[in-house]
């Protein structure tokens, strides 16, 4: 109905969008530099990963970022102490190791420190409180000006000509003050017609210089009304927590249409199990787009071989995953999943369930992950072809069978399966 309503046209999905992606930021924070970012390139390619996203920490010098209006955020200019050719990095990361390159950016904010400040200081929100004195400046470009939407033009223009990055992912929107009572002057009355305005110009500037560049937003201002501006969506961040990622990411899928569902850049502690690090790898593939986070310098060896073998299982059936139709199913409150695509289906095993999963169209492929803390599933699924199925149940890696036999299964079948935390079961129709 909204999309309808605003004449929204689905974008054309550049090359990439669907790519699994790397991130450090959870565990290195804005303390980055070049030699780690090559370090992490090169180790999460052999991975399996085939976007790294470079986070904060790229645009300012290290520190910045939770400094706000006292910092310099807002730069977008790599400083040569710690990246002395960033513009050399990103065509090696792309060149040299085959993957794409997405830049961290929160446009809309601007320190007092960052060299932008003495031309555009006068264009950052001012919010008052009759109570608390005279309004105070904000770290927040006011959308509502003309001079926001003139440095967006240069800005852009700047960092897509000199960086060339193959996707953009936008961060801290939502906190953008709605109103505003500095002296300076107000194009528009409302603050949602200068909010869109200026993201119109954003992503018409990147149009004309890279249109094939993607973008990515999070929870909250991936919503409907930014649906315009960007090709994918992913919940907020969730570092340690599959389960809020995954629930938080089905809440949005009833409003996504048009664009691609992601996840968040889900990070776990090294120290926990190989089956409990498990669970986290099949949330997210269950979930959307891969993006992941955890501390490859640290983690345990054979966390290598796991990871590697969730993305190249998502590699084999992505267009399934995040194209296929999406349901829940369960507990009304915390809902499993399953999708159901053109050539497999897929069941997130990760409560006891007692009801059946009605399949809507025969299934002759089907892959279960038993996503819960306990070993083994017991799934009454309804919509099978009946006949002869291979059943095999993978171990951690995804890449060896523990379990491999020939099952009779009917239209409406109960799988009981000894599969353990973190593994699939993965039935294929047989002749």
């Amino acid at each position: 109905m909204v999309d309808s309503s605003r004449g929204y046209v689905p974008p054309a999905m550049p090359d990439g969008v669907l790519n699994p992606t790397y991130d450090s930021w959870y565990w290195s924070l804005d303390r980055i530099d070049q030699d780690l970012t090559w370090e992490l390139a090169q180790r999460s390619r052999t991975l399996g990963f085939k976007t790294y996203l470079i986070d904060a920490g790229w645009d300012t010098v290290a520190g910045e970022y939770v400094k706000g209006l006292r910092g310099s955020t807002g730069n977008y200019l790599a400083p040569k102490e710690s990246f002395p050719d960033f513009a050399g990095l990103i065509a090696d990361i792309r060149n040299r190791l085959g993957m794409k390159v997405m830049l961290w950016m929160q446009q809309y904010a601007l320190g007092r420190r960052s060299f932008y400040y003495p031309t555009l200081g006068n264009a950052l929100c001012l919010v008052g409180d009759p109570e608390l004195g005279p309004p105070a400046e904000t770290p927040f470009l006011c959308p509502r000006t003309y001079a926001a939407r003139r440095h967006m033009v240069e800005l852009f223009g700047r960092v897509l000509e000199d960086y060339k990055p193959d996707a953009l992912w936008f961060d801290w929107q939502e906190e953008i003050p709605q109103t505003c009572s500095a002296p300076h002057y107000h194009e528009y009355e409302r603050f949602g017609d200068g909010y869109n305005a200026t993201q119109q110009t954003i992503m018409e500037t990147i149009r004309r210089i890279s249109p094939e560049v993607f973008v990515n937003m999070r929870w909250p201002f991936a919503n409907l009304n930014n649906k315009p501006y960007t090709h994918l969506w992913q919940p907020i961040d969730s570092a340690g927590d599959f389960e809020a990622m995954r629930l938080r990411a089905m809440v949005m899928r009833p409003f996504c249409a048009g664009i691609v569902m992601g996840t968040d850049e889900m990070y776990w502690d090294p120290e926990i199990s190989d089956p409990q690090a498990a669970r986290f790898m099949a949330a997210v593939v269950f979930t959307g787009v891969p993006y992941f986070g955890p501390n490859i310098l640290e983690e345990p060896a054979s966390r290598a071989g796991m990871l590697r073998g969730w993305l190249d299982f998502y590699e084999a059936n992505k267009e399934d995953l995040v194209g296929g139709d999406f349901h829940p199913y369960g507990d009304r409150d915390r809902p499993d999943q399953y999708i159901e695509g053109e050539h497999a289906a897929f069941v997130y095993y990760g409560n006891r369930y007692r009801g059946p999963v009605r399949f809507s169209k025969p299934v002759g492929r089907l892959h279960v992950v038993n996503a819960s803390a306990l070993s083994g599933i017991d799934l009454w699924v309804v919509g099978l072809e009946a006949g002869r199925y291979r059943a095999q149940i993978s171990d951690l890696d995804l890449g060896n069978e523990i379990d491999s036999r020939s099952v009779q299964l009917s239209f409406s079948s109960r799988l009981r399966f000894e599969v353990p935390v973190g593994c699939l079961l993965t039935l294929v129709r047989m002749p």
